[in-house]
């Protein structure tokens, strides 16, 4: 492994993509029963869905 790539927890938690898969998995998870579209997602968080 190389040391220089290695991230702790705390670097991938502050991570800004972290936080847009944390909150579309909650998304997606609090609805899986509706079966979200992309679009729906998208809207969600705040981006495009392509």
């Amino acid at each position: 492994m190389n040391i220089a790539t290695t991230r702790t927890l705390t670097d991938v938690e502050t991570d800004p993509d972290y936080e847009v898969v944390r909150r579309a998995l909650e998304f997606i998870t609090g609805r899986y029963r509706s079966q979200p579209s992309l679009q729906e997602i998208a809207a969600e968080l705040g981006r495009s869905p392509t």
